[in-house]
């Protein structure tokens, strides 16, 4: 009896996949959104308080589940072509490829410092997704981080890591 619930359920979650992710996103973005105020209690200005990016995050989290959950609802009865396994084989290494970037990122990020790492990261990604025009990688790969460096340095007055090689 359980056994025959859970291949139910696991065959539901397989072809309602979006429709699954989407709940779970939800629940987390309410819990994140609630547990920002618990965190920050007994703060006065909630402004700038250390909750505000909680829950800003949470608010996003929240509105993109549900836009996840009302497409999923009213598209999934539109005919979709199958997936070849040749294109979930590409999606897969897609997905081991930016998790690998990111962790090296994360990793490089310490002694490389934050523009060499973002700029490497970045070309990565975009050789990964296939992008060939290496004059537009080599803009926005360098371009980006450099605009977000000088403007939260300049603007913010956030300090980025500078990397252990250059100190």
């Amino acid at each position: 009896m359980v056994g025959h619930f859970i291949i139910k359920m696991l065959n539901f979650m397989r072809f309602h996949v979006n429709l699954f992710i989407g709940i779970i996103f939800l629940l987390l973005g309410v819990i994140i959104y609630l547990l920002s105020y618990i965190e920050a209690s007994g703060i006065q200005d909630w402004s700038l308080s250390p909750g505000f990016f909680p829950r800003l995050a949470a608010t996003f989290i929240v509105g993109l589940s549900l836009l996840l959950i009302l497409i999923t609802v009213v598209f999934e009865g539109k005919a979709k072509a199958p997936i070849s396994g040749q294109i979930r084989w590409r999606v897969f290494w897609y997905v081991i490829g930016t998790i690998a970037i990111m962790i090296l990122y994360v990793c490089l990020i310490e002694w490389l410092g934050f523009i060499i790492a973002t700029v490497m990261s970045m070309a990565g990604m975009m050789v990964l997704y296939g992008f060939r025009r290496w004059i537009v990688i080599g803009l926005m790969s360098v371009g980006l981080p450099l605009f977000i460096y000088f403007f939260a340095l300049k603007v913010m007055y956030v300090l980025f890591p500078t990397g252990k090689i250059f100190q």
